[in-house]
């Protein structure tokens, strides 16, 4: 499990602007709860949370609404996402894995191949352990859920907390047990060598190879990628035998830098580089100035290229 992994994050979407933000995603939300849509009315409000509030609003507001039909919501706005230029370099770099927290499926329009389910026999109705399909010689892993599969959407500080305590229940405890399964634990931890046709989890890649994550802003809310950083920095100070595993991987962050950005907001992003690094997070920061996002994103990718190549090798 030594070959590098790729998690990224919504801002391909946005590039060419063919993608929706999380700032116009919640307008929508809002919208259709019946609350002021202004992104200014509700800028210090933690998104998990704001979430929660939209659906509570509207389930206020519809006495007939449920849950679900809110869900069916955030599903349309990402259903008809289309795949573009940054989608496909990203596709075409010599990963084997490629984990996202988007719901949509504009990776895998971007792959030559149609992609395949592959969970290894595991039908997960909630939630996306082992969630992933197979695109020719790489799989794709939603780690939050798709839209094929409105149930498996995390959205809402309810569905975060769960999912960290279900990754917690795989990783430390019983594991996750299925309707005629023995329960699947972490691979990880397992004393004999790892077989890649054997069931294992987005998780078990994410703590025992080298990590590059792009396009993600590492927001605060983002509580169960911070968790397994987290993990991942804890358990290298233990001694238990795993734990060399660990200890010949990282991760690197490639983090946008904007100053044009008022000074308040740039401030805030050094400091979560301060936390990233304390976490043992390698940090390389492409600045926007006299750049675009589009350029940046040509850079990334060469360097996403090399590196997977070099390790490949």
């Amino acid at each position: 499990m030594n070959s590098p992994i790729l998690l990224v994050g919504n801002s391909p979407n946005q590039v060419h602007g063919t993608g929706r933000s999380w700032g116009e995603l919640l307008a929508s939300l809002r919208t259709f709860a019946g609350m002021n849509p202004d992104d200014k009315a509700h800028v210090f409000k933690p998104f998990p949370l704001h979430f929660e509030e939209i659906r509570n609003r509207y389930l206020e507001a519809n006495p007939a609404g449920t849950d679900s039909k809110v869900i069916d919501k955030v599903a349309t706005l990402f259903g008809d996402l289309r795949s573009n230029d940054i989608h496909k370099g990203l596709m075409n770099i010599p990963f084997a894995n490629v984990l996202t927290t988007n719901y949509d499926n504009c990776l895998e329009q971007a792959a030559a191949t149609m992609p395949v389910k592959s969970n290894f026999g595991i039908n997960e109705r909630s939630y996306s352990l082992f969630r992933r399909v197979a695109n020719g010689d790489k799989c794709v892993w939603h780690v939050r859920g798709e839209v094929s599969s409105q149930q498996s959407i995390v959205l809402g500080q309810d569905r975060y907390v769960e999912a960290c305590s279900r990754m917690r229940r795989y990783m430390d405890g019983e594991g996750i047990a299925f309707a005629g399964k023995d329960p699947v634990k972490a691979v990880f931890k397992q004393p004999d060598s790892f077989d890649p046709a054997a069931p294992h989890s987005w998780v078990d890649l994410f703590l025992t190879s080298d990590v590059h994550i792009a396009g993600f802003g590492m927001d605060y809310s983002e509580a169960d990628i911070w968790y397994l950083l987290s993990y991942r920095a804890r358990k290298h100070r233990t001694s238990a035998k795993w734990v060399e595993r660990l200890a010949k991987t990282k991760v690197t962050a490639h983090m946008f830098q904007d100053t044009t950005k008022p000074i308040e907001i740039q401030a805030s992003a050094a400091q979560k580089i301060e936390i990233l690094k304390s976490f043992r997070v390698d940090v390389i920061e492409y600045s926007l100035k006299g750049s675009s996002y589009k350029e940046q994103w040509t850079r990334i990718i060469e360097n996403l290229d090399a590196a997977a190549r070099r390790k490949n090798h």
